[in-house]
């Protein structure tokens, strides 16, 4: 594992992507539809209480490069470690509430236990996207206006 750690400023980097791209794909969730019916009909009765936290986001080109690469290099071979970075940057949850919710299905590992093997794996999924990501930008077809997001020191 410690062959895998990124450097501070281009694990920054990286997690600062990843939380636009999470937020790029979460705006794409269609929630509506998938509402019951009490809350619709509660949005509708007083909608000052559902207060939705506004996120930055990435572009669609961005955010395209990024799930290509996601995809490619952690979706496909390593689905569970998917889940993980969906869980953390997508919905927005801590390490500790995954870890918490793996333990309640999987009670033969410790908390800390899965604590430690899904920051293991999210630390290891952001160094293999950081990697490839930045070869995604240098050799997409728009690389001079994606440029300016590449990991520059």
């Amino acid at each position: 594992m410690a062959d895998k750690l990124l450097e501070e400023t281009k694990q920054e980097w990286i997690q600062s992507h990843l939380e636009h791209w999470g937020a790029w794909v979460f705006s794409g969730l269609d929630f509506e539809s998938r509402m019951n019916m009490i809350a619709k009909w509660m949005m509708s009765a007083d909608p000052s209480r559902i207060a939705v936290p506004v996120r930055e986001m990435c572009d669609d080109e961005l955010g395209l490069v990024i799930s290509s690469v996601i995809g490619y290099c952690i979706k496909n071979p390593c689905p569970q470690d998917y889940k993980y970075l969906e869980a953390k940057y997508v919905y927005g949850l801590s390490v500790y509430a995954i870890a918490k919710y793996q333990w309640e299905k999987d009670k033969s590992i410790s908390r800390n236990g899965w604590y430690k093997r899904i920051s293991e794996s999210i630390h290891s999924s952001e160094w293999v996207i950081a990697k490839f990501f930045d070869l995604a930008i240098k050799n997409h077809k728009n690389a001079d206006k994606l440029q300016k997001f590449a990991f520059n020191v």
